[in-house]
């Protein structure tokens, strides 16, 4: 199994095909057993997005996301249930300009066929005062 995964991934703007932002991302895997069966027990996330709109001094903007997700199994190894946690930081491009934030994570997910599939992603982001 994977101990460690890494990936970049560009969003483009459908209307001139410009690039708007990277985000970087690296997986770290933890796995163990269960009753004598190889089993992934953990993920952290780790992914810093990079934005191509600089701010009115010229600096280029990003956001972080750190993300714990546990993978919960029965006696018999089978995947019962996984969530996940986390937090964020960075800035993000409202009306009012480049706001900072940070920000809580929550990942909902439900188990179908033995797979942990994601139903939701809740971040709830705290702004903090302009400075002038």
């Amino acid at each position: 199994m994977a101990k460690q995964t890494s990936s970049i991934t560009q969003y483009f703007s459908p209307t001139d095909g410009s690039l708007l932002s990277t985000e970087e991302t690296e997986r770290s895997y933890t796995n163990g057993l269960v009753n004598n069966l190889r089993r992934l027990l953990s993920t952290s996330d780790h992914a810093v997005t990079t934005y191509t709109k600089f701010d009115s001094q010229g600096k280029q903007q990003y956001s972080v996301q750190d993300i714990i997700t546990t993978y919960i199994h029965a006696e018999n190894g089978n995947l019962i249930d996984a969530t996940g946690t986390g937090t964020g930081s960075g800035y993000e491009l409202t009306d009012n300009g480049w706001m900072a934030y940070d920000s809580d994570i929550t990942v909902d997910y439900s188990i179908y066929l033995g797979e942990a599939m994601q139903d939701h992603f809740r971040e709830i982001k705290n702004y903090k005062p302009q400075q002038k």
